[in-house]
C-alpha cells in the first residue's frame, strides 16, 4: 500500500472535522448576543455554514497535491535508500 493511499484518508477525516467544527462554532457563536452572526436567521446561518464548509472543501481539493506531492517524494527518497542498502 503507497504512503499516499495510508495517509490521504486520515487527512481528509481531519479535513472532515474541520469542516464540521466550523459549522458548530459558526452556530455557537451565533447564540451569543452582541455579535454579527445572532441577527441572522436559522436559514441564513445553515447558508453561511454551507459556504464555509464548501470553502473548505474546495480548498482542500485545490491544495492536496501538495500533499501528494511531499508523499510522492518521501516514498522515492525512500526506495532509493532501501536500494543503496541492498547493494552494500
Amino acid at each position: 500500500m503507497s504512503l499516499e493511499a495510508k495517509v490521504m484518508p486520515a487527512v481528509a477525516a481531519v479535513v472532515s472535522f474541520i469542516k464540521e467544527q466550523a459549522t458548530t462554532d459558526l452556530a455557537n457563536f451565533s447564540n451569543v448576543k452582541d455579535n454579527a452572526l445572532h441577527s441572522l436567521t436559522k436559514d441564513q446561518l445553515q447558508s453561511v455554514c454551507r459556504l464555509v464548509e464548501q470553502s473548505i472543501q474546495s480548498n482542500f481539493i485545490r491544495s492536496s497535491n501538495q500533499i501528494v506531492s511531499v508523499l510522492t517524494e518521501i516514498e522515492t527518497k525512500a526506495a532509493k535508500d532501501s536500494l543503496g542498502r541492498k547493494k552494500k
